[in-house]
C-alpha cells in the first residue's frame, strides 16, 4: 500500500500523517489533535515547474 505524507493542517499540532493514497480528495481526521482535513487529489507541482514549461517553450521558439 503506498502512502501520501502530509502536515496536519492544525497551527497547533502540525504532526506529520501517512494515508493511503486511495484517500486522495476524502476526509481524514489527524490521529493527534483529532482535526478533520481533507486530502489533496494531486501532489501540488508548484511553481517550479511552471517556470520549467515556460523555459521549454522559450527554447521551442528559436
Amino acid at each position: 500500500m503506498k502512502v501520501i505524507h502530509l502536515r496536519c493542517a492544525s497551527l497547533g499540532c502540525r504532526e506529520l500523517l501517512a494515508v493511503a493514497t486511495d484517500s486522495r480528495g476524502k476526509l481524514v481526521t489527524c490521529k493527534f489533535c483529532k482535526r478533520v482535513m481533507r486530502v489533496p487529489l494531486e501532489k501540488d507541482k508548484g511553481p517550479a515547474s511552471a517556470s520549467t514549461s515556460a523555459a521549454t517553450a522559450d527554447t521551442t521558439k528559436e
